[in-house]
């Protein structure tokens, strides 16, 4: 097992996922700091092996303008990772042992993960990834009995990921399929009507159900308690979405964000993403809406395309 930690920008390449001190100095040899390659970077982290003192510094090729999806593809293709097990985790975590409740309640035991229960999680986590039909684990928590084992993330969002490479891509090619590049995944996921990138910019603009979560089983109007509830079940209760996010394709010209969306000089909805895969509130309802015909922003010619998968 490899520790990976993709990392960017950081102040004097200072990561506080070594800094706290739960991943031992004994493990060091197979921690791997991961960067883009560039003279920048390379001079922000120029003494990560001194610091820690065994870690390593990997150099990843990818764009300037990269997000952190792009950088854990690259890592995930590296030769140098190339049929290891892998844990990948952000730069800034804590491991805390804790345990669970009759409450089902998380309770951190202690403060500090002690170098035996560190041995612990790596040889469980190993052997959970053997059992795993693709030999991927992405989760905060790991069951054993009725603890849990023997960890917890210290704080939410967090991202850390187990991977068997060896047989995630061995399990791939006994199902006849082919390991998708990125770009070709945002393709695809925008074409299905999936946001692929830039999901902040959908922030506090819309509800989740005019993000067609109902539909992909993201909704339960059972429970209480969310943001947006109220007004959710509102919308649902009597019927009254109007508005979806769909994806958009431009025929030509350029899109802007937050521009409106307009057929025959009627507006009909209005751009939220305008990256290389674009996506717009549209009134799906209005009769002006009609999805064989283009659509017109101020610069832009678009076409916009419903799911088949939404009613």
């Amino acid at each position: 097992m490899k520790i990976v930690i993709p990392t960017y920008g950081r102040p004097e390449g200072k990561l506080d996922v070594l800094e706290n001190g739960w991943i031992p100095e004994s493990f060091y040899k197979r921690v791997y700091v991961c960067i883009r390659r560039d003279v920048s970077e390379m001079e922000r982290y120029k003494n990560i092996t001194v610091d820690y003192p065994g870690v390593n510094l990997v150099l990843i090729d990818v764009p300037k303008d990269s997000g952190i999806p792009e950088k854990r593809d690259a890592i995930c293709r590296h030769w140098m990772f190339e049929n290891q097990k892998i844990w990948m985790m952000d730069d800034d975590i804590k491991i805390v042992p804790c345990h669970i409740t009759d409450e089902k309640d998380y309770v951190i035991k202690e403060k500090e993960l002690s170098e035996e229960s560190f041995y612990d999680l790596i040889n469980y986590s190993i052997g959970l990834l053997n059992d795993m039909p693709f030999g991927v684990i992405a989760t905060a928590t790991f069951v054993k009995g009725k603890d849990i084992f023997p960890i917890g993330l210290n704080r939410w969002g967090a991202f850390s990921s187990f991977i068997n490479l060896e047989k995630l891509y061995l399990s791939l090619k006994k199902l006849d399929l082919h390991d998708a590049n990125l770009k070709e995944y945002y393709s695809l996921s925008h074409k299905l009507g999936i946001v692929p990138k830039d999901l902040n910019k959908l922030q506090n603009k819309l509800f989740g159900i005019e993000c067609n979560f109902e539909e992909l089983n993201g909704i339960d109007f059972k429970k209480g308690c969310y943001v947006g509830q109220e007004n959710t079940a509102r919308i649902k209760l009597k019927n009254k979405l109007s508005k979806r996010l769909f994806p958009i394709n431009v025929i030509n010209g350029k899109l802007y964000e937050g521009e409106s969306i307009y057929n025959n000089e009627i507006e009909i909805g209005k751009v939220l993403i305008d990256n290389d895969y674009p996506f717009a509130l549209i009134k799906f309802l209005d009769k002006n809406f009609n999805e064989k015909v283009d659509f017109k922003t101020k610069e832009a010619s678009i076409s916009i395309r419903k799911p088949d998968w939404i009613n």
